[in-house]
């Protein structure tokens, strides 16, 4: 899938997954103790986090069944930290930005947490 439609009594519109993941990695880059996003493949402990024009490879978005659509993202956290607040606000706040951004049902927002930092 490469975009996401959006049917309006005006017309229809397309935005394309590159920048919904923009909008993911933003939210999820400003939650506290999120040092960073990587790679969904192949992250080993030493790779580097994901620069702004690379979010899109630590984070995925598809289509499902019912019509919404569901969003994975690959994170690092700063440790020592409690990881399910950490999450769970992430979550929240991805939910929140993208049902503000988009007239568009987002069903699951999975966060993986692919390892801890102890540098931000």
């Amino acid at each position: 899938m490469t975009k996401i439609d959006n049917i309006t009594p005006h017309g229809e519109i397309d935005i394309s997954i590159e920048a919904v993941s923009n909008i993911v990695g933003d939210a999820v880059l400003s939650s506290y103790g999120v040092a960073g996003i990587v790679s969904r493949t192949h992250y080993h402990i030493g790779d580097e986090i994901l620069s702004a024009e690379n979010l899109k490879n630590g984070i995925n978005i598809v289509k499902n069944r019912e019509g919404s659509y569901d969003v994975s993202i690959h994170i690092l956290i700063i440790y020592p930290a409690k990881i399910t607040e950490i999450v769970s606000e992430a979550q929240k706040k991805v939910n929140y930005v993208l049902q503000k951004s988009f007239n568009t049902k987002f069903n699951n927002i999975n966060i993986y947490v692919e390892g801890l930092t102890s540098n931000s």
